[in-house]
C-alpha cells in the first residue's frame, strides 16, 4: 500500500496512536482480532476477509508451532527469493514514484509483508530508494487497524490530513479512514476486492493519481 502525501483541504486530524514491532500490546491486539474473524469464518461456514492476517513468521508460527517455525520461515524466504524474478513492478507507479520525489511528496509503503521479505522484494525491483519510510507487517498490526499507517506518518513527518493512501482492497481503505487520512483504491490489477463502505475515488490507472496529487504527467 502506497501512502502519498497530497494537499487536503481538512483539518488536521488526530493519528490514532502507535505501537512498536512485536510489543506486548501490539502482539494481543492481533491476536484478538484473528480469533475473532476465525470464530466470524466458521459461524459463516467459510473464509471472511475482515483482516489482513500477521507476518509470514506469525502465520508460521501457528502453523508449525514456535520450535519449527524458524526454519519454516528461513525456506519460505529461500522460495521467495527464488521466485523474485516472477514479480515486477508496475511502470507508471515507479514513474509516478520518481516524480513524486523529485516535487519532494513524501512516499511511503505499509505492507502485510514481513520486513525480510518486503526489503528483499523492494531491492529486487529498484524500489527500495523510492520511499522515504517503509512499515512491514511485523511492526504493526494488521488492517483495518490503523496502527501501521500511524507508524508511517510518524516516520515520514507528515499528518494524516495531508495524506493520501492508495491500496488495492477495502481494508486499506479502512485503515486509512480510521488513520484521518484520504483514500483511493487502485484497481489496475483487477483486484475482485471492490465492496467497500468507505467512500474513496476508484482508480483504474495509476495515470489518475497526477491530477490526483497536483502533478504534471511527465515532469
Amino acid at each position: 500500500m502506497t501512502c502519498t502525501e497530497y494537499r487536503a483541504q481538512s483539518q488536521p486530524t488526530r493519528v490514532a496512536r502507535s505501537y512498536g514491532p512485536e510489543s506486548p500490546r501490539s502482539r494481543r491486539r492481533s491476536a484478538q482480532h484473528f480469533r475473532e474473524r476465525d470464530q466470524l469464518s466458521l459461524a459463516r461456514g467459510g473464509p471472511v476477509p475482515g483482516f489482513f492476517r500477521p507476518a509470514e513468521a506469525a502465520i508460521l508460527r501457528r502453523l508449525v508451532g514456535s520450535e519449527h517455525a524458524a526454519t519454516a520461515n528461513d525456506r519460505l524466504q529461500d522460495y521467495y527469493a527464488r521466485h523474485l524474478h516472477d514479480v515486477q513492478a508496475h511502470p507508471e507507479v515507479t514513474a509516478l514514484l520518481d516524480v513524486c520525489k523529485r516535487r519532494g511528496v513524501a512516499r511511503g509503503l505499509f505492507t502485510g509483508r514481513g520486513a525480510v521479505a518486503t526489503r528483499r522484494l523492494l531491492r529486487a525491483l529498484s524500489l527500495e530508494a523510492r520511499f522515504d519510510a517503509v512499515v512491514a507487517g511485523d511492526e504493526a498490526p494488521p488492517k483495518p487497524l490503523p496502527d501501521g499507517i500511524a507508524v508511517l506518518l510518524q516516520r515520514l513527518r507528515r499528518r494524516a490530513a495531508e495524506t493520501l493512501v492508495v491500496g488495492d482492497s477495502p481494508l486499506d481503505l479502512q485503515a486509512a479512514t480510521a488513520a484521518g487520512a484520504a483514500s483511493a483504491l487502485a484497481l489496475w490489477y483487477g483486484s475482485a476486492l471492490t465492496r467497500t463502505a468507505v467512500p474513496a475515488r476508484r482508480l483504474t490507472s495509476p495515470a489518475a493519481l497526477w491530477e490526483i496529487l497536483g502533478l504534471a504527467a511527465g515532469t
